[in-house]
């Protein structure tokens, strides 16, 4: 698993060294197939590239405040529009799919 984790880290940073980082915030949800309070969280991320209308790959961290596991970390890929944004990653520490949306710096 840090094998993979490190891999994906380094694939992150090789994106980022062609433009600008990007940065996002927002509300992500963990997709386990329960509707509950306990998969709602906040997170951040650092994205690829600052450029609006494209595909992006992400990093980022979330606490979600009313689960018993209150941290994650996620990697995934996402399109941002005019300041807003929406990713599909996968949670390391949740071991669960994530779709997150809200607002970018572009």
């Amino acid at each position: 698993m840090k094998k993979l984790f490190i891999s994906f880290v380094l694939l992150f940073l090789s994106f980022s060294a062609q433009a600008d980082a990007g940065y996002f915030v927002g509300l992500s949800f963990l997709l386990d197939g329960n509707l509950s309070e306990k998969n709602i969280g906040l997170t951040g991320k650092i994205m690829n590239s600052d450029k609006q209308d494209e595909w992006k790959a992400a990093i980022g961290a979330s606490i979600y405040p009313w689960s018993d596991n209150k941290f994650g970390i996620d990697l995934g890929a996402g399109y941002n529009d005019n300041n807003t944004a929406g990713f599909i990653s996968y949670d390391l520490l949740q071991a669960k799919p994530v779709v997150s949306l809200g607002w970018v710096n572009n």
